[in-house]
């Protein structure tokens, strides 16, 4: 199976309820390292900024309502549109077209060519929600929280508080390294781990 019909398989399971971890466990067993940190890295993204990425896709297809597959389709190839530099705009289109062929909404193949097409025609052209007249649907929008929260973080904080809060639980996480003192010292580990150049 290739990487991004694995990717709309387990994204469909997480619509349904699954949790991503496990899914992703189940479903990248006995890849290659590379594929599995490819389809991990994609549907990571791709939840974690599902809320751009939906009010990209809902301008560009004016609203209309989109079967939850095809939708799918769409967030992966937007994603990638997006995010994800190493990834040529041509094979984020061609390929989620190839996962429309392959699926029982093939007919929709078309739609979802003319809509990747667009947007990675238009990326730069996008019009969000006003940061002075709509604050609280800007921050919701970019950063992909729920429009509550973002009203509750502006009402408690104030624009450029509630904004730094939001942007920075998008960052990565910094890697954290724990030593099991039953089995090793602090002192002894990180001995260790500037022996193999990780200090």
């Amino acid at each position: 199976m290739k990487q991004r019909q694995l990717a709309l398989k387990i994204l469909g399971e997480v619509e349904e309820g699954s949790f991503l971890n496990l899914a992703l466990k189940k479903q990248l067993r006995g890849l290659p390292e590379q594929e599995r940190r490819f389809v991990a890295a994609l549907l990571y993204t791709t939840l974690e900024n599902k809320g751009r990425i939906d009010y990209v896709i809902d301008c560009f297809t004016k609203g209309k309502r989109i079967h939850k597959f095809v939708r799918n389709v769409l967030r992966l190839g937007v994603c990638q549109l997006m995010f994800f530099e190493t990834v040529p705009q041509s094979a984020a289109v061609n390929e989620s077209v190839k996962l429309m062929e392959k699926s029982p909404k093939r007919q929709l193949k078309g739609f979802v060519n003319a809509v990747l097409r667009n947007v990675a025609e238009n990326m730069g052209k996008i019009a969000y929600p006003s940061q002075e007249e709509q604050p609280a649907q800007y921050l919701s929008v970019l950063y992909s929280y729920p429009l509550w929260l973002a009203e509750k973080y502006l009402l408690e904080y104030g624009f450029d508080f509630a904004e730094e809060m939001l942007s920075y639980h998008k960052q990565a996480a910094d890697t954290c390294v724990r030593a099991n003192r039953l089995k090793i010292t602090g002192q002894e580990l990180l001995l260790k781990l500037e022996g193999r150049g990780y200090a």
